[in-house]
């Protein structure tokens, strides 16, 4: 990568402490600014002297897909080993931080960004749409912006204008498939991100249970077997320390019948699609004693 154009390096708020961030220190040839806006939510909310560090990893995460540098031979929890880059990897990055996403704050950082002389503008905010003046274009900036978390049904898109360029996953490219083998001999498939491989000659006891609250996760019910949440949330850290030997989670976030998530998990757990789920379901119903 080339030097970074004179005047841009260590460029953040004039009237910010480097007790917040130190520009000179932070700053480097692939970060060459960063700036936060929060005069509006000040006057509002008192939240302080800004800041832009990133405090949710939200702002890191979404500067990382657009421009991130290369890092190879990485993966998730031993998973898709490769190399992992942003879209732009040879692109510098300039943050500009809108605190509490306030209409005049998020305005204040867009014009900050055409004065300082940036070529593109990415803007991961969704529904409802972030004030975007149309000068922004016209001053020769690409705009791009998100189209939300919601769908796939219908008009469920945010950010159409005809002015910017609108991006979105409509799918993920790999599967991480792990199998639950029923008593019957019945194979489950679902997901993981559980990276040791399980035994497959010792069969463990099924048990429904809530997981709305912990107060249903408890030793005296679940402990040496294999939860099956059909209602909650995934409390995978909670049936461990219950000394469950293994999650079952019913996913009812996905918009597919045959979708499921893949979550982490640090004991044998694993996610299951709604027709993955009938199949479970069934089983333990006919089974005087359900194990897996």
């Amino acid at each position: 990568m080339v030097s970074a154009p004179s005047g841009r390096v260590g460029r953040a708020s004039a009237s910010m402490p480097t007790t917040y961030f130190n520009a000179s220190l932070l700053c480097n040839n692939k970060l060459v600014g960063a700036r936060a806006f929060d005069a509006a939510t000040k006057a509002m909310v008192g939240c302080g002297v800004p800041s832009p560090r990133d405090r949710s990893g939200h702002g890191t995460h979404v500067a990382s897909t657009a421009a991130g540098s290369e890092v190879c031979n990485t993966g998730m929890l031993e998973f898709a080993r490769g190399t992992a880059r942003g879209i732009a990897p040879k692109a510098r990055i300039a943050m500009y931080k809108a605190y509490e996403l306030r209409s005049a704050s998020i305005v204040a950082a867009i014009d900050a960004a055409v004065k300082d002389g940036v070529d593109i503008l990415s803007m991961s905010i969704g529904d409802p749409p972030p004030p975007l003046p149309f000068h922004t274009v016209r001053a020769g900036v690409l705009v791009v912006l998100s189209g939300g978390n919601e769908g796939p049904k219908e008009s469920t898109v945010v950010n159409v204008a005809p002015w910017m360029t609108t991006v979105g996953a409509a799918t993920v490219d790999r599967l991480f498939p792990a199998n639950l083998i029923l008593g019957d001999g019945t194979v489950v498939q679902g997901q993981s991100l559980y990276a040791v491989k399980a035994n497959r000659t010792t069969m463990t006891p099924l048990v429904y249970s809530r997981c709305t609250s912990d107060k249903y996760l408890v030793p005296d019910k679940i402990k040496g077997k294999i939860v099956v949440c059909t209602v909650g949330t995934y409390r995978v850290q909670e049936v461990m320390n219950a000394g469950g030997s293994g999650l079952v989670y019913m996913d009812t976030t996905s918009q597919s019948r045959d979708g499921s998530r893949a979550l982490p998990a640090n004991i044998s757990a694993l996610t299951l699609s709604h027709t993955a789920r009938e199949r479970l379901m069934a089983y333990m119903a006919s089974s005087p004693y359900p194990v897996a």
